[in-house]
């Protein structure tokens, strides 16, 4: 990117009148940087990250732009890009669990994904993950890094793998064309996705693009990340993704988000956008203890009281490890259970268990404290096994219909080994299905949970629903006081509500905007700050916001020292480089004026001394003196319209030669409209100009100085090079910008004598010229 001169030539001094409106850029000390102001420039609609008046911006509008391309008032296919200052941060990628194929994948037509310079994943669950493959293999262009914790990647390709096996798409290239409607990627854009993936740590701080950024824990799953996010110039955006802040048997509460680049410190101040999730809107969760409570007991009655069965839809990952955790310590405390076995189905259960079993470094202390003290494994069970093969057994009933417990994949009942266990023993009022997680409209579990009319299973039939149904949340999303609670203590100008159905995303706006106007108070909730502005987009609605920020600059260069200097002994540099000034704002700092040229590259500003341009920059900068324009224009007339006695040599008393009648038209066109003077002796000024010779020249408006050029030579090189010359030329020379005059209007009215001149010489040379009256006298 070029360097570009945003203000130059002489600036204010110190103990100069306060600045007019008709002065531009003038830069003021502000610590160790330049503010850059531009109190001339006229605001403009929009809102401001603070939510205040737009405020005039030294170099144009900054927009910060968030689009949902995903999770807009729904809940499913997690996707928002953040564009600001040439760079474009995609926050998830996932899919829609109530959808199929294509219908399933965020909006990515509605972007260009080759102008993508990032992509951050939260976490593993396929609504934040699923389409990821699709993106980096499958568009055109895309080329980006993806970043995500090592916890996302290890599980994350298991989910995905699982979820081709399960939806009939895990095929190869060469078998491509049977089953590519439902996914548009196969297993190996899936391989090559997660060979591209990055790993990146906890609290670790990384710059991609001009992008900072740095994970938290969000409490959520495994390896679950709240991200910060710094641009150029310092706007800070956070995405919480999917995040809990209840601590649980393995997990820690979700972290408040540090200052990028300075984690732990447990403050999150400056915070310009908090993109948040909104899934249960203003719902709370019953008390941890209670839902325990409710789990075990429901179980323990169901397999012991009445000799029935009990299935946990649950996903792979996440909640499916919290559950085991419960059961084992429950089973392990109650031997009067231990005949009863509890499964945990499929493979992909396993492989993530042993996942779980690798990550403990990244779990809370309960579990850290059981690794490193206890010298013990949390997740190396002892009453609960992997069923292995035994699922077609339970499935056909050839187990007996014995009591048991099993806890499959996936949890929303839409397929794979928790559909089909349902379809089973759906029709056996003995039984019991226990929702624990969040449930998308579209979705089997949803519709249970509403409605106990007949289902129709994978295969077709009708089967009537007697089965037990039962709704005990143990959804690691935040509920309505935790997430007021965090919205609060983060404190953001604005607030971007995603993921969550449009009517509790909407009942959790009204009350965070009571809260925020003081009309509500919610126990346990701090003050919410009172100026947020709260956003509810729609799918590929962006939300534009107009960055008022300081523009500031780094003064370089020889203009650094003289600065030292200024500012005297109360803003003395210490230790700062040569060249660059680094020094310690004074108490009046504030009111010193710097003057020189303001050069930006790359969203960065630097003041220099002008004679310094030429050494930090590419720029030949003119110092000390006026800029001197010259522009020649020949007097040809159109084509056709040239007399044939052209070129003869001019008889006393004769008619003038071509080119002088055209130079003579040019003058009087001039003169109908500017003010025009001939550059003669003070004593002739009262001449006729009618009768003066062709070689006195002309000053327009006391600025543009005009010379008629006769016609070369008819064998001369010049005339050879430009035919056109043989009609003689005007010659203009002015004073143009970049000098310490008013060079700009001469520049506009050099514009006007040729655009005068063209018209003049348009016109065949029998007709009039009539100039246009447009120029300001």
């Amino acid at each position: 990117m070029q360097d570009t001169l945003v203000a130059g030539g002489a600036g204010p001094h110190p103990g100069d009148p306060a600045p007019s409106d008709a002065q531009n850029q003038q830069a003021h000390l502000l610590r160790h940087r330049i503010s850059v102001v531009d109190p001339s420039a006229p605001t403009g609609p929009g809102e401001t990250l603070d939510g205040s008046a737009p405020a005039a911006l030294s170099f144009g509008d900054d927009i910060l732009k968030i689009t949902p391309l995903g999770a807009g008032r729904e809940v499913g296919r997690s996707c928002v890009l953040v564009e600001f200052r040439g760079c474009s941060v995609l926050l998830d990628c996932g899919i829609h669990p109530g959808r199929q194929g294509p219908a399933s994948l965020p909006y990515l037509d509605h972007i260009n994904p080759a102008k993508i310079d990032l992509v951050l994943v939260s976490h593993f669950h396929l609504d934040h993950i699923g389409a990821l493959p699709y993106l980096t293999e499958r568009t055109k262009g895309f080329k980006a890094p993806v970043y995500m914790t090592h916890a996302t990647k290890a599980i994350g390709h298991l989910l995905i793998k699982d979820y081709l096996r399960v939806s009939g798409s895990l095929i190869n290239d060469a078998d491509e064309s049977s089953s590519s409607h439902l996914l548009p990627f196969n297993e190996t854009d899936m391989i090559r996705c997660f060979h591209r993936a990055r790993e990146v740590n906890f609290h670790q701080s990384v710059t991609v693009a001009g992008v900072r950024f740095s994970a938290a824990y969000a409490g959520h799953v495994l390896g679950g990340a709240v991200f910060s996010l710094e641009f150029p110039g310092g706007v800070r955006v956070v995405y919480t993704g999917d995040y809990s802040r209840e601590e649980d048997r393995h997990l820690p509460a979700a972290e408040l988000p540090a200052l990028v680049g300075n984690p732990g410190d447990g403050a999150a101040p400056g915070v310009d956008v908090l993109i948040c999730e909104s899934t249960y809107g203003k719902q709370d969760h019953m008390p941890r203890a209670e839902r325990e409570q409710l789990l075990t007991a429901a179980i323990r009655t169901t397999v012991l009281d009445r000799g029935g069965r009990v299935l946990l839809p649950v996903f792979a990952s996440g909640r499916a490890q919290e559950l085991l955790l419960i059961l084992e310590e429950y089973w392990a405390s109650h031997p009067e259970l231990r005949h009863v076995p509890v499964y945990y189905a499929s493979e992909l259960a396993e492989m993530c268990l042993r996942e779980y079993r690798r990550w403990t470094n990244s779990m809370n202390d309960r579990v850290r404290r059981a690794m490193n003290v206890e010298r013990r494994n949390p997740f190396v069970f002892r009453h609960i096994t992997s069923l292995t093969n035994r699922a077609a057994e339970l499935l056909d009933g050839r187990d007996g219909g014995l009591p048991c417990v099993v806890v499959a994949s996936p949890g929303m009942l839409q397929s794979g080994l928790s559909r089909q266990l349902f379809d089973a023993w759906c029709d056996d009022e003995r039984n019991m299905v226990i929702i624990a997680g969040y449930c998308v409209e579209g979705t089997l579990a949803k519709h249970i949970l509403k409605s106990r009319s007949d289902i129709t299973t994978l295969d077709g039939r009708q089967k009537p629903l007697k089965m037990d149904v039962r709704s005990i949340s143990f959804s690691a999303h935040v509920d309505f006081t935790q997430n007021a609670g965090y919205i609060a203590q983060v404190a953001p100008a604005h607030l971007v509500l995603v993921h969550g159905e449009r009517g509790q995303m909407d009942r959790l706006a009204s009350q965070l905007h009571a809260m925020a106007e003081g009309s509500l108070s919610v126990a346990g909730v701090g003050p919410m700050r009172p100026d947020m502005v709260i956003h509810t987009p729609e799918n590929t609605e962006a939300v534009s916001l107009r960055v008022q920020m300081p523009q500031v600059a780094t003064v370089v260069g020889k203009l650094a020292d003289r600065v030292a200097v200024q500012l005297g002994p109360d803003g003395e540099v210490e230790g700062r480089d040569p060249g660059t000034a680094s020094a310690r704002a004074g108490p009046d700092a504030d009111n010193v004026l710097v003057e020189g040229v303001l050069v930006r590259r790359n969203y960065q500003a630097h003041l220099l001394a002008p004679e310094d341009v030429e050494a930090f920059t590419s720029h030949v900068v003119h110092i000390g003196g006026a800029v001197a324009q010259s522009l020649t224009v020949p007097l040809a007339p159109p084509a056709g319209t040239r007399p044939p006695s052209f070129g003869a040599p001019s008889k006393p008393g004769a008619e003038p030669p071509a080119s002088g009648r055209i130079w003579r038209r040019v003058v009087r066109a001039l003169a109908a409209i500017y003010s025009v003077r001939p550059l003669v002796d003070p004593a002739d000024r009262g001449v006729d100009m009618r009768r003066l010779p062709d070689s006195v020249d002309f000053e327009v408006m006391e600025t543009v100085r005009l010379s008629y050029v006769p016609p070369p030579a008819d064998d001369s090189k010049a005339l050879l090079a430009d035919p056109d010359l043989a009609f003689g030329s005007v010659e203009l020379s002015w004073t143009g910008a970049g000098s310490t005059g008013n060079g700009a209007l001469a520049d506009v009215i050099a514009d006007a004598v040729v655009a005068i001149i063209l018209r003049v010489t348009s016109s065949p040379l029998g007709a009039p010229a009539r100039p246009a009256r447009v120029a300001a006298k």
